[in-house]
């Protein structure tokens, strides 16, 4: 019976902790604290910057390499954009 909770809460907690579909209407709402990894973050972070901005891949691979190396400059970075992206939608609302 202990080995049955056990697994049922390991379970739960692996689900809760799962990749959320991402809200491109709503930037913000992917917060690094969901994320197991601070990389799983940039990942999903970089989806939307490639959804709002007309670049390259290279400079996707140059953001996510600077991501990489200097993790305040990019908390920065993105909480900058997500306020403009989600001051444009309230603009056009």
């Amino acid at each position: 019976m202990k080995k049955l909770l056990g697994f049922m809460l390991v379970l739960v907690c692996f689900t809760g902790c799962a990749k959320k579909e991402i809200n491109y209407d709503e930037p913000s709402s992917i917060k690094e604290e969901n994320y197991a990894t601070y990389a799983d973050w940039v990942e999903d972070e970089m989806l939307m910057i490639d959804y709002y901005l007309e670049i390259s891949d290279k400079e996707l691979a140059d953001i996510k390499k600077d991501a990489m190396n200097d993790p305040e400059y990019f908390r920065e970075f993105v909480e900058s954009f997500n306020e403009q992206i989600e001051g444009l939608h309230q603009e056009g609302k």
